[in-house]
C-alpha cells in the first residue's frame, strides 16, 4: 500500500447497481468508484434526492491509494479510503479593519466609476454627433 492521494471530486454518478462513479476535476471519466451510495454522506452529499444514472455536480476531497488488487491490463485498481467535505470557511472581520477598508475603498470604487461613466457619456456624444452626421 502507498501513501493517500487525494482527488477534488466534481461530478458523481449512482448506477442501477447503488455503485457511485466519481469524476475528479478536469476528467472526462470516472477515476474511483464508491461501493455503496451511502459513503457520499461522508462527503456531505445528499445522495437520496440524486437521481439513478444522471450525472450530478459536486465539490469534495476522495482520498484514494493503490490496490494490492490488478486490472486485466496490470494497473492496479484506486482503493477509495475516505471522503471529506470542502468547508470554505472565512474568518470574520475585525470592524476597525473594515473602517479602515471603507477609508480607501469606497472613494476609489466611487472614483473609478466616475471615470467609467464619463467614459460612456463621451462615447454616446461621439455616436449621436456621428449619427447626425458631425464631425
Amino acid at each position: 500500500m502507498s501513501d493517500l492521494e487525494r482527488y477534488l471530486i466534481t461530478k458523481f454518478r449512482i448506477r442501477q447497481d447503488r455503485k457511485v462513479d466519481l469524476w475528479p476535476k478536469n476528467m472526462q471519466h470516472p477515476e474511483l468508484i464508491l461501493f455503496d451510495e451511502t459513503d457520499l454522506h461522508e462527503a456531505g452529499v445528499d445522495w437520496r434526492e440524486a437521481e439513478l444514472g444522471i450525472e450530478h455536480p459536486c465539490r469534495f476531497w476522495a482520498y484514494w491509494e493503490y490496490s494490492d488488487k490488478t486490472k486485466s491490463t496490470g494497473n492496479p485498481y484506486k482503493d477509495v479510503v475516505r471522503l471529506e467535505p470542502i468547508e470554505i470557511i472565512a474568518p470574520a472581520p475585525n470592524a476597525a479593519d473594515l473602517t479602515d477598508t471603507n477609508k480607501w475603498l469606497i472613494p476609489a470604487c466611487r472614483e473609478r466609476l466616475e471615470d467609467a461613466v464619463s467614459g460612456f457619456d463621451f462615447r454616446r456624444d461621439v455616436i449621436e454627433r456621428g449619427r447626425r452626421g458631425h464631425p
